[in-house]
């Protein structure tokens, strides 16, 4: 734009000053200066210039609120003393203490203290979150009425707020598909118009009325002043970052702006179910003892899943802390995703997993115990040398939103299944209190992104929503990966979306958000194709044969800037507009 709108000034600055300098060189009909083309071109374009930058910014409120909200500072525990430190110097393992009303520096765990934490800022949740020792905590968020000690787990510059900055900049500034095409149309813009300019100028020459060459000269800088490659060029750009920040809001972090074709074209959404559709924290609601006693089944499960992440893990661990179990020494430990984990102690084998797992390790399981056991949900067995001691039975509550956001997605028109490693009875359990008909259970980790090409073998797009390590595969191979912030970093680092919110309707609310950012985007692109394709024609003098209008430069250039404003309002929509589903 930038040519354009230089070549057209200086045009009629030169044509003004020849007829200021010279004037008998020219017929008296032509002795017309521009200075007022000239001055009002310049205001005009500068003034569209002043808007558009504001809206601009205000486009990316959402990040500079991010930014100017993240802490400098922490107060870190050291050798008995509480020190204040730059944010950059506290490392992980170190303890900072959080005073009501301050902000946490760093993602953690609470080791001391309970409080209620207000998360808007990350999640979009309004209400403030209890914490209690154990309960794990976000940087950037705000500690409300009590005093916490938070054991570090990420550096302040990996915190999650610092991580989502770093996110949104980085997916504001990519480019969705549609632009690639756009861009392709926008180098070819300004050679185009200047040519066209031209042979504007030499037909009024050529064949029209007196005086040709004031004519010639007022189309020419017309046709420069009035293109507007900047629309063009604006079109997308500002929809994703107006789009991105409103998502940022809502606590919904999409990786990069290229997948929101994709998000418009999803057909089929995958659930993992433990951690996802459910809490994620499983509790131990009963055992069955085959072999020995339950005390025993419990010490050596604690000695399996002491190291793993599984969420079924914990619940062991946060029983055999209840029930003071003491484990044997662990020499060797071995976790296998979606199946179980062994662990070696002297000359004796453990494992914990799933029975269909445990069955093909070798472990004897009777028919009459495996009969038994496929009448129960979520089993966890153990077995030593071999010898199968029990399973324990776990328990997983359903997210309160998960059957909304089901039936949000399938209002949609999407497909929802359920993909999970775990039992069918549990599986079909799950599925049957959320709403989805269909269910793969017992699946393995590459069994899941199997799943995923099949369905992409069909044509359709996949989404597929986890939190665990196993998740992992099928994240990266779906259309979409969305993960849970509050799930495992393997997960978030596979995913393309990141919910940093619970709640599972958010999930449907950034697919709603991400049509409607390519609608804009669609909307900003015909208007700046229909302005071009319709005013160049009327700078040129395609309406003075028979009407007599002729466009002046300066309306010309305000109608140029007109265009951009234009452009950017529309994109700023969706800051102001909520999402609904």
């Amino acid at each position: 734009m930038d040519a354009l709108v230089s070549i057209s000034t200086w045009a009629a600055f030169f044509y003004s000053a020849y007829v200021v300098l010279l004037p008998e060189t020219l017929p008296p009909a032509a002795r017309q200066t521009q200075w007022d083309a000239v001055s009002g071109l310049i205001v005009f374009v500068t003034l569209g210039r002043w808007i558009e930058a504001k809206t601009r910014g205000k486009t990316n409120e959402a990040v500079v609120t991010l930014m100017r909200m993240a802490p400098k500072t922490a107060r870190v525990l050291r050798e008995g003393q509480e020190l204040t430190v730059p944010l950059a110097e506290v490392s992980v393992g170190e303890t900072v203490r959080v005073r009501p009303g301050e902000q946490i520096g760093t993602d953690g765990e609470v080791v001391v203290g309970s409080s209620t934490v207000d998360e808007a800022l990350l999640t979009g949740e309004s209400l403030p979150v209890e914490k209690a020792p154990g309960s794990r905590v976000w940087g950037g968020t705000l500690n409300k009425n009590g005093a916490l000690e938070v054991r570090v787990t990420r550096p302040g510059d990996e915190s999650a707020l610092s991580r989502i900055v770093e996110a949104v900049r980085e997916s504001q500034s990519t480019k969705p598909k549609i632009q690639r095409s756009v861009d392709k149309v926008a180098a070819w813009f300004v050679p185009a118009v200047i040519a066209l300019a031209v042979l504007t100028a030499a037909s009024w020459l050529r064949w029209g009325p007196e005086p040709r060459f004031l004519f010639a000269m007022t189309s020419f800088v017309s046709v420069l002043a009035c293109a507007c490659p900047c629309a063009l060029g604006l079109a997308t750009p500002l929809a994703v970052v107006a789009g991105m920040g409103r998502a940022a809001e809502m606590g919904v972090f999409i990786r990069n702006a290229e997948i929101l074709e994709d998000v418009g074209k999803l057909d089929v959404v995958l659930f993992d179910k433990t951690g996802t559709l459910t809490l994620g924290r499983p509790q131990v609601a009963g055992a069955i003892v085959l072999r020995g006693t339950e005390d025993e089944m419990l010490s050596w499960a604690q000695a399996c899943e002491e190291r793993s992440e599984h969420p079924f893990a914990a619940a062991i661990r946060a029983l055999a802390k209840e029930r003071r179990a003491v484990s044997p020494n662990v020499e060797s430990f071995e976790a296998l995703p979606g199946r179980g984990v062994i662990v070696r102690s002297g000359s004796r084998t453990a494992r914990v997993g799933s029975l269909p797992w445990l069955k093909e390790a070798g472990v004897t399981i009777p028919q009459d115990d495996a009969t038994r056991f496929s009448e129960v949900g979520s089993l966890l067995g153990v077995a030593v040398d071999g010898d199968l001691l029990g399973a324990f039975r776990m328990e997983n509550a359903v997210r309160p939103s998960a059957r909304g956001a089901v039936a949000a997605l399938k209002g949609m028109g999407l497909e929802v299944y359920l993909v999970s490693g775990d039992r069918n009875a549990a599986a079909y359990s799950v599925a049957e209190q959320v709403g989805i008909g269909t269910v793969f259970a017992e699946v393995r980790p590459e069994e899941k992104a199997d799943i995923v090409r099949r369905f992409q073998a069909e044509g359709k797009k996949v989404a597929m929503i986890g939190e665990g390590f196993n998740d992992a595969p099928a994240l990266a191979h779906a259309d979409i990966g969305v993960a849970l912030a509050s799930g495992t970093d393997v997960a978030v680092e596979s995913a393309d979306l990141t919910l940093m919110n619970p709640d599972l309707t958010y999930l449907a609310k950034a697919i709603a958000l991400s049509q409607r950012i390519r609608l804009v985007i669609r909307q900003n692109l015909a208007w700046a194709f229909a302005y071009n394709l319709l005013l160049i024609p009327v700078a040129a003098g395609a309406l003075y044969p028979k009407w007599g209008v002729l466009l002046r430069p300066e309306y010309a250039g305000a109608a140029m800037a007109l265009s951009s404003i234009s452009v950017a309002l529309n994109s700023l929509r969706l800051r102001r507009k909520d999402v609904s589903i």
